[in-house]
């Protein structure tokens, strides 16, 4: 097995986006998570076990992370912009 599943992965999702010159205009680690959970479930229609799958992780793992942004109500896993 070749390559890195995680660019590989996130390429899919943000193929457009230079992390490198967003962190370096400073952007932080919980700026770019909420940028890769939303463009994840923007990419997957709002389906969550896929936007997990783009990820390379499990679906109450995606969850959990929503869940903990600030702002999220109780309940609320997701909004769709």
């Amino acid at each position: 097995m070749g390559g890195n599943a995680f660019h590989e992965s996130n390429s899919r999702i943000l193929p457009s986006i230079d992390i490198d010159a967003r962190t370096r205009a400073g952007l932080s680690l919980d700026a770019l998570e909420d940028l890769l959970l939303k463009a994840s479930v923007a990419r997957a229609e709002g389906n969550l076990a896929g936007a997990a799958r783009l990820l390379g992780i499990t679906r109450p793992q995606l969850s959990y992370r929503l869940k903990k942004k600030p702002g999220a109500e109780p309940g609320e896993e997701i909004t769709r912009e």
